[in-house]
């Protein structure tokens, strides 16, 4: 017996309908899995840490994979090829490839401000900014908050990187290779994040000379940021990424929760107690984004001429109101 035409049509159409349905349910209305970027090992990105143990990404109904990366410029050019959705990284490396390649992105949080240190060799003389004559002093890299903090403090004491022992200093090294490699010798102070400066001071092979919120109090460091494409098309999801991250933040802030903090840091970065206490006292954990903090950020790139003025578009204060979005989390409060 054949199945009159009308059935099949009508079983044809049901099914189309189905297929339709689904494949709208799954590109439109399904949860989006969310790419999270992170620095591993860096402490300053603690509130990701405790967001993914205390299951805070879950309980918001948000579904998650996290990327680590070495270092910002890497995150960023995760960021450019789409690999990563939202990240976790340093203002520096943010700030430059948002102006000078492009990758559009949006600043939506600070994780951190203040939090690197100058740290010179414990046994040698050298105690003060002031003793670096002569000395040869490591940094991460070039137009890097560090570079810039080791700028700022030397020109306290009206030195300037001629006065340091190769007339500049060396770069290109990983803050997680400083503290073994000051005890080695290869180099008479770095400048550091946490907790590569508590390392060496814990372990003894170092001593702060000067903690980053003397050279420049409130400074920004790492942020939280987004692909301008994915916040544009997922306001309210982003929208619920930020209070992840803004009561991870109060929960790293509130006193009763210290020992489990520690012991999430402990875990992420693989440092033991006495440096993640040490470490943590030396950072400010904070979500508000620091536009001036930002601003005076791009004066000195442009002051130590690592920058120049006319890159940036349509000078700082548009760029920086373009760059960093401080509604949504007034919002999210």
């Amino acid at each position: 017996m054949k199945t009159p035409p009308t059935i099949v049509a009508v079983a044809v159409v049901l099914i189309t309908i189905i297929a339709a349905s689904s494949f709208i349910y799954v590109y439109v209305f399904a949860p989006k899995k969310v790419r999270i970027g992170f620095l591993q090992g860096d402490l300053h990105q603690l509130a990701f840490f405790v967001a993914v143990e205390k299951s805070l990404f879950k309980n918001a109904g948000i579904d998650f994979d996290y990327i680590p990366y070495p270092n910002g410029v890497s995150e960023m050019d995760g960021f450019a090829a789409n690999a990563i959705n939202v990240g976790y990284l340093g203002a520096a490396p943010a700030t430059f490839k948002r102006i000078r390649a492009n990758v559009t992105i949006t600043i939506i949080a600070s994780a951190n401000a203040e939090g690197s240190a100058i740290i010179a060799g414990l046994g040698t003389e050298i105690n003060t900014v002031s003793q670096l004559v002569g000395k040869k002093v490591a940094i991460p890299n070039t137009a890097t908050v560090q570079d810039v903090l080791l700028r700022l403090a030397l020109s306290q004491y009206g030195l300037s990187y001629a006065n340091l022992s190769e007339k500049f200093p060396i770069v290109n090294i990983a803050p997680a290779t400083m503290p073994e490699r000051l005890r080695n010798g290869e180099f008479d102070a770095y400048v550091a994040w946490e907790p590569w400066a508590a390392a060496a001071i814990v372990n003894g092979y170092g001593k702060a000379i000067a903690n980053s919120s003397q050279i420049w109090p409130e400074h920004p460091c790492c942020v939280l940021a987004v692909r301008q494409d994915f916040l544009d098309q997922n306001l309210d999801l982003v929208k619920k990424i930020l209070k992840v991250h803004v009561n991870a933040t109060r929960y790293i802030l509130n006193p009763e929760n210290h020992a489990d903090v520690v012991a999430i840091a402990k875990k992420w970065t693989g440092q033991n107690e006495t440096i993640i206490t040490q470490a943590m006292s030396n950072i400010k954990f904070l979500y508000q984004p620091n536009v001036q903090g930002m601003k005076t950020w791009l004066n000195y790139l442009i002051q130590f001429e690592l920058l120049q003025e006319s890159e940036i578009p349509g000078g700082i204060d548009q760029f920086v109101s373009g760059f960093i979005n401080t509604e949504i989390v007034q919002e999210v409060e």
